[in-house]
This record gives C-alpha cells, sequence and structure tokens, in this order.
C-alpha cells in the first residue's frame, strides 16, 4: 500500500510507486530525494534516514507546515473558512458557485504582507486542477477549479504529515549541494524537470529555468556518483509526444546504465490515447527486473 501526498503537484510518482520503487535499494543509510516536489516519493520508501530536497521554495513551505501543524486543529480551521467564504464541500458542480469565495481568499492571501502558508494549502484544493501556480510578482495566480476541501484530503494531510516526522526538509539548488557527503551506503533518487514536456514545475519562477545544460550537469554530478560506488535512480523521458530527448538517451548508452522503460500512455495527465511517451527510469542498480514494464 502507498500514500498519496497531500500537496497536488504535476508530474508526482504517486502512480508509478509500485513500479520504481522496488527497483531502489531493500537498505539504505540515507535516501536523497534530491527534486523531491510532492514528497510521495520521501514519504513512501523506507531508510534509515531521509532527506527531502525542493528547489521551489513555495513546496518546501508547504512541506513544513504539513509536518508541524495538528492536523485536527488544521481541519477545524479549513471547515471554518470554507463555510465564511461559501467555499463549495464536494467536488463537483459548477466551478462558479464558488468562484467568488475563491478569489476573495486568493486576493487576501496575495495582499497579506504575512502570508500564511495554510492558506496557500486550502486555494490549492480549490484551484484548476490543484495547480500551484506564482506569478512574476510571486502571487498566487491558479484560477477556480471545481475541486474541494474534503475528507479525502484530510486523509492525505494525517498520513503525509505522519511519514514526513522522519523526513530532513532542504531548500537547495541541487547543484549547491555538496555531493561528496554521498557515501556507498547511500542511494540518490533523481526526479528533474524534463526538457521535452511543458508544466508548471519547470517554469523559471519553479526551477529557475531548466534547461540542456542543466540536464548536462547532472549527469556529470551522477557520473561521479557512480565511480563512486554510490547507488542512483532516476526518472526521466526518452521522449514526449515523439520529440526524443537524445542527450539523456546518448548519455546512457554511453556510460551503460540500466533503463527501464514505463508505458504511461493512461498516466500521463491530461492525455488523451497514445502521445508517444517513453517515461524511463534509469539506475546504476543492476535487476533481474525485465527492462520493458507495463503499467496498464
Amino acid at each position: 500500500m502507498f500514500f498519496e501526498s497531500a500537496i497536488f503537484y504535476m508530474g508526482n510518482k504517486y502512480k508509478l510507486l509500485k513500479y520504481i520503487i522496488p527497483l531502489f535499494p531493500t537498505e539504505c543509510a540515507t535516501f536523497y530525494d534530491l527534486f523531491g516536489g510532492s514528497g510521495v516519493v520521501s514519504m513512501n520508501y523506507k531508510a534509515d534516514r531521509k532527506v527531502y530536497n525542493e528547489f521551489n521554495g513555495n513546496i518546501v513551505a508547504l512541506q513544513e507546515m504539513i509536518k508541524r501543524e495538528d492536523i485536527e486543529q488544521l481541519d477545524k480551521m479549513y471547515r471554518k473558512i470554507v463555510g465564511e467564504y461559501g467555499l463549495r464541500q464536494k467536488s463537483s458542480g459548477d466551478p462558479k458557485r464558488n468562484e467568488q469565495g475563491f478569489l476573495r481568499l486568493r486576493d487576501e492571501y496575495n495582499k497579506s504582507q504575512d502570508r500564511d502558508v495554510r492558506i496557500l494549502f486550502l486555494l490549492c484544493c480549490y484551484s484548476m486542477n490543484n495547480i500551484i501556480r506564482f506569478n512574476s510578482d510571486n502571487e498566487f495566480n491558479s484560477s477556480n477549479g471545481n475541486q474541494s476541501y474534503n475528507k479525502i484530503i484530510k486523509n492525505r494531510l494525517l498520513a503525509h504529515h505522519r511519514l514526513f516526522q522522519d523526513v530532513e526538509i532542504w531548500n537547495r539548488d541541487v547543484f549547491d549541494i555538496d555531493f561528496s557527503q554521498i557515501t556507498e551506503g547511500d542511494f540518490v533518487y533523481l526526479d528533474p524537470p524534463y526538457l521535452n514536456t511543458t508544466a508548471v514545475y519547470n517554469e523559471k519562477r519553479a526551477f529557475g529555468n531548466w534547461d540542456r545544460e542543466c540536464d548536462l550537469r547532472l549527469f556529470g554530478l551522477i557520473d561521479g556518483l557512480n565511480e563512486r560506488n554510490v547507488r542512483f535512480g532516476m526518472s526521466n523521458v526518452f521522449a514526449c509526444r515523439g520529440k526524443e530527448n537524445t542527450h539523456l538517451i546518448e548519455w546512457c548508452a554511453d556510460r551503460g546504465y540500466q533503463v527501464h522503460h514505463l508505458d504511461r500512455v493512461k498516466y500521463y495527465p491530461f492525455s488523451r490515447g497514445s502521445s508517444g511517451n517513453d517515461e524511463v527510469y534509469i539506475t546504476n542498480i543492476k535487476t533481474k527486473v525485465a527492462e520493458q514494464l507495463t503499467l496498464f
């Protein structure tokens, strides 16, 4: 059984956990989740020590809030706000029904001098597709959707809170991390922005405009880990909507890393039918698992 993150984040690996976690080492001194995002991988993998790292400060603030808050008290606060602002209590119906309340809450959050990250989480519960989006002035600008805060979200908060108690939370640029501290008994998981996809998480505001040069720098760091016999696993895509990620393909072939192809036709958010995707899990851990993993 795997637990879902309470944080809504495009690209999160919840639906892939039962396929990639069996490819992780069974024993691990320190687990480094270097592009932690929603935190779902850190929540569901067992290690003696776990380090979650995320560059996006707004996401880190949400993680820290969930880790420290009393969820029962947080739930009472949310239910009070839902009533006061006339927000929907079920994820259905016409989104216009609660639009004015959502926009008022969003405006008050953006104008407040000391923004309450608890309100940010509630806004995400009601935003279109639960997207967490900020403009260049760092104002939350996701539009109103037809989702809601409900018992399912509360239960995710409870699980997320419990499972993050033993997780260290970092807010660092991956290139500022001292990789020399990572040792042979550790395991590093990387889920960097995918160059040939378009999503909120690889916008400039979120990841400093990740580009091909960033990929190559990251590949160099991974090669350094491999040379020191440090185990790693990386999620990425060889192709998306027919567009190949050639430098990634060539790097894997040149280094001889093991590549597991994940059929994600039904996994890709908002896609319809085959979109020419070839999502892969790349690792230096040799396994007996077949190279082609069919998810559905």
